[in-house]
């Protein structure tokens, strides 16, 4: 007996090239499917920052970084697992959160203003920053080095744009 002479092999072997041709063309992140990850706006990335505080603590800082995201993915995002910081060496820091103030979620189809909060070693404000979110980067701070000893303790200080002074 011959197994491609049965009309029932041909229509599963055409149900499963359809369903592996349709998982090779979906876009994960829910976006137009054209891969370059704006949603087919052609305007980059989806979030802008817009300040960020640098709050000493002792010998580290704490950094909140204020930003406007434009989730145009058809899920929400967890910020706590999505978002991180990146370090000039390549070090990757999570978000900082405390079990009575978890980090914010971004509901899907939404353009949300929110803050994430960072704990940074002395090293990490030495060197450049980026926030990362689902593989989109921003510059927070450039290479410009900041000298932790300048800030005094529990001393805030706000910058709005990539160079730290």
């Amino acid at each position: 007996m011959n197994i491609f002479k049965r009309i029932e092999v041909w229509i599963l072997l055409v149900l499963v090239g359809a369903g592996i041709v349709f998982v090779l063309m979906t876009n994960r992140d829910g976006g137009d499917g054209d891969g370059d990850g704006d949603g087919g706006s052609g305007r980059g990335t989806r979030f802008v920052v817009k300040k960020t505080t640098v709050k000493r603590d002792y010998g580290n800082f704490e950094a909140e970084i204020a930003l406007t995201y434009d989730n145009r993915s058809g899920g929400e995002i967890d910020t706590a697992t999505a978002a991180k910081l990146i370090g000039e060496n390549g070090k990757r820091i999570p978000v900082f959160f405390l079990a009575i103030a978890m980090p914010p979620k971004i509901p899907a189809g939404k353009k949300n203003d929110l803050s994430l909060r960072f704990w940074l070693e002395p090293e990490d404000v030495k060197g450049s920053l980026s926030l990362e979110i689902l593989g989109e980067n921003v510059e927070v701070k450039n290479g410009t080095p900041l000298d932790p000893e300048s800030i005094p303790n529990q001393e805030k200080r706000t910058y709005e744009g990539t160079e730290w002074k």
